[in-house]
């Protein structure tokens, strides 16, 4: 195949093809209350919304239903309970993280690809006119996914706290922006990074703006965080060395934005 610049495809909407799976489906722009209002019609519960820039230009809406909790309610298979729709005023558009693509990552070797389907179709069902990012990665390999060699996988997690109240430590706390209780009793939250830390999207790109509010699995007395040089390569697949480059400091500042909460 010629290699010519990556598109956004609109065929096989969120599906594996030629191997490779898009980490986002984008669509025609629709406001956060449409957004919303289609998302609860496809049988979805909103867990929260929260704007990521001072203009109000990004709202992400996390969502999650019956499938998604049943499936990620295993241990530290947490990430996988909810996704992400960004309504993108920006840039006119909105972008969905795909479920299978999801899935495929943060389940690892305990994917389920019939949960992760269903779910992509009442997404799919509900919103018309989608493409598939170019944003792609071999669906195989998802599970084993690495920035680069020696960098974080997924299960290189950071912890960030312990203890056995780590719940009530988060109680009304405004930079907990959901919370969200898995089927195995373990929970979890998004947290707001701090307005510095949460700039990098605008450096490397706002379209994937999705992965936040960071997530955080509270599970069997620890709060753990995806390692943030992995979360943030496998949410933007596309990312050059040179860009990563760029937010170098970030993901020190993640980790110490998540902690935080708990203090």
């Amino acid at each position: 195949m010629a290699k010519g610049k990556a598109k956004n495809t609109a065929t096989d909407i969120g599906e594996v093809v030629h191997g490779r799976v898009p980490a986002y489906i984008r669509g025609k722009y629709i406001d956060v209350k449409e957004a919303e209002k289609r998302l609860k019609k496809a049988g979805f519960t909103i867990l929260g919304e929260t704007t990521l820039d001072k203009k109000g230009n990004l709202v992400s809406i996390v969502f999650t239903d019956k499938g998604l909790r049943k499936m990620a309610g295993k241990k530290n298979r947490g990430f996988a309970a909810s996704l992400r729709l960004l309504v993108d005023k920006k840039d006119n558009h909105i972008s969905i993280t795909n479920p299978i693509y999801m899935a495929k990552a943060f389940m690892q070797d305990q994917y389920d690809d019939k949960a992760a389907k269903a779910t992509l179709k009442k997404i799919t069902d509900n919103f018309e006119n989608l493409l598939n990012s170019k944003d792609k990665l071999k669906f195989q390999l998802l599970p084993n996914y690495q920035f680069m060699h020696g960098m974080p996988k997924y299960q290189d997690m950071v912890v960030v706290a312990r203890g056995d109240n780590l719940l009530s430590k988060i109680k009304n706390n405004k930079k907990v922006l959901f919370v969200q209780k898995l089927d195995n009793g373990a929970t979890l939250i998004g947290v707001a990074l701090g307005r510095r830390t949460g700039k990098f999207i605008g450096r490397i790109g706002t379209n994937n703006a999705a992965l936040l509010p960071y997530p955080v699995l509270i599970e069997n007395g620890e709060a753990k965080i995806m390692e943030p040089k992995y979360y943030i390569s496998v949410m933007y697949p596309l990312l050059q060395m040179s860009e990563f480059m760029t937010i170098a400091t970030v993901p020190g500042a993640i980790i110490r934005d998540c902690g935080k909460v708990f203090k």
